[in-house]
């Protein structure tokens, strides 16, 4: 569990598990892509089989959610390559 001082001082949160830190961004990061963008890479990073409609779900049993993050960020990278 990590402690909510920890949290609030916007340091770098270490994951020792992974050995690597995890960057909390500033307010004045977050300005430099716009709220908007960051919002929307948030969401993305954010994204669980659990949110989506029944339909959607039907062949996702065994598929985690970071299976289908990298499947979406694959997609996406496909599509910009087109452009």
């Amino acid at each position: 569990m990590l402690d909510s001082l920890l949290l609030l001082s916007g340091s770098d949160i270490p994951f020792i598990e992974a050995q690597l830190s995890i960057h909390n961004p500033t307010l004045k990061e977050i300005s430099y892509v716009g709220e908007e963008n960051f919002l929307n890479g948030y969401q993305l990073l954010n994204v669980s089989k659990n949110f989506l409609p029944e339909k959607d779900k039907v062949n996702l049993g065994d598929i985690s959610n970071f299976d289908i993050l990298i499947a979406i960020l694959r997609e996406r990278n496909a599509v910009m390559q087109k452009k």
